[in-house]
């Protein structure tokens, strides 16, 4: 019994000291996190930062914060180092360049380069066709791009609109946050919704995304139905009638309706006296300008651009104080009513859209020229430059 209990002390002696000896480990590493969390500790980045890169201390310490306490504090100063050196002979970018973008993602510091970053980086330009150019850009604003597997959304996304890989790499130009998206968390569900809502077909909805694939980042719930409800309420469009204006000109799912529809819609109509019924046609209606021209190479993409001249639509992304109001003063300015402006603009939507110093101050000064008024040129404003030639050269010989 003695011999247990001697057994039982010695035992709870030395286990004693072995516990806290383990307790105070484990807090002297927490407390190693809340001092890095607090950004009282400079790790491996920091130093990085500002030795090799010539970053501030403030700048550095908000860089390495971002990182999870475990990361921070296995990082390899050789890693992070020859990262660094790899990136900026790669991309051929400046010191204060490669500072910004490891600032923005430090996790570059610890991703293996030959595993990771040099393999995304050839897929950008070989998978994509992307110039060196482009990809400096897309990777200088999007950094967190090449320390993700891409491929796995990217052929996904392919498959689903059945895409070109032309047209998988203007995607990918255009919206290269695209690449940071999980195809079944973000992509599908955001296409899936837009489709569902708008009662889009295949093709439509693969026009809209080649032309417009900014939105599929954006929350549809929260960021792109409630502005197209809006518009709906404002122009008071049926359903059909909205989906036609979104395919025409995509870039409507990029705008706000507070910041950017509802002002011009107001001023347009107060400052010509639309109707309700005036504005909606103006937005919807087809202008005869330009017919479209297919390019059997360029596919989809060529008649999307084609079609985007086409509409009106885009008149909602204009400017009204520097695009509109210009023109119309021009218009005013030449001797015609704000009655007779509105009735012009009614008949032909294109109007608002057309260059005041590419079409119409050329064409008007070509009128006067010779003797033709004014009128001659607004009649034929639709025309091609060589239709619109040609019939300043009947009425020359006539």
């Amino acid at each position: 019994m003695r011999s247990s209990c001697h057994l039982l002390v010695l035992f709870i002696a030395t286990a004693r000291p072995y516990a806290l000896t383990a307790a105070g480990r484990t807090a002297a590493r927490e407390l190693r996190r809340a001092q890095h969390r607090s950004l009282v500790v400079c790790g491996v980045a920091s130093n990085v930062l500002v030795q090799r890169l010539g970053a501030s201390r403030s700048e550095s310490l908000a860089a390495e914060q971002k990182l999870l306490p475990a990361i921070a504090e296995d990082l390899n100063p050789e890693t992070a180092v020859a990262n660094c050196d790899a990136l900026q002979r790669r991309l051929q970018i400046s010191d204060s360049a490669l500072r910004r973008m490891i600032c923005r993602h430090p996790t570059l510091l610890r991703s293996s380069y030959e595993k990771t970053i040099a393999p995304s980086l050839d897929a950008l330009s070989t998978r994509f066709g992307l110039s060196e150019e482009a990809v400096r850009r897309i990777v200088q604003r999007h950094p967190a791009t090449i320390v993700y597997n891409f491929e796995p959304a990217l052929s996904a996304l392919q498959r689903r609109l059945s895409l070109s890989d032309m047209e998988t790499s203007r995607i990918v130009a255009r919206a290269p946050s695209i690449l940071g998206l999980s195809y079944d968390d973000n992509i599908e569900p955001t296409l899936r919704s837009l489709q569902q809502f708008l009662g889009l077909n295949e093709p439509e909805l693969r026009k809209v995304v080649v032309t417009r694939p900014t939105f599929i980042g954006l929350k549809f719930a929260t960021n792109v139905e409630p502005r197209l409800l809006a518009l709906e309420r404002r122009l008071q469009l049926d359903r059909d009638e909205l989906r036609l204006l979104v395919v025409r000109h995509p870039a409507l799912l990029g705008c706000r309706f507070e910041e950017n529809f509802a002002p011009l819609l107001d001023t347009l109509q107060g400052r010509l006296g639309f109707t309700d019924d005036e504005l909606r046609k103006v937005v919807l209606r087809l202008p005869q300008v330009c017919s479209l021209s297919m390019m059997a190479s360029d596919g989809l993409c060529s008649t999307l651009i084609a079609s985007d001249r086409l509409g009106s639509p885009q008149v909602l992304t204009y400017n009204f104080t520097s695009n509109l109001a210009p023109k119309l003063e021009y218009l005013e300015d030449l001797g015609l009513s704000t009655t007779e402006v509105k009735s012009r603009v009614v008949r032909l939507p294109a109007l608002l859209g057309y260059s005041l110093e590419q079409r119409y101050r050329p064409r008007v000064s070509r009128c006067e020229a010779i003797g033709l008024p004014v009128t001659h040129a607004l009649d034929r404003m639709a025309l091609t430059e060589e239709r619109f030639t040609h019939s300043l050269q009947v009425k020359a010989t006539g």
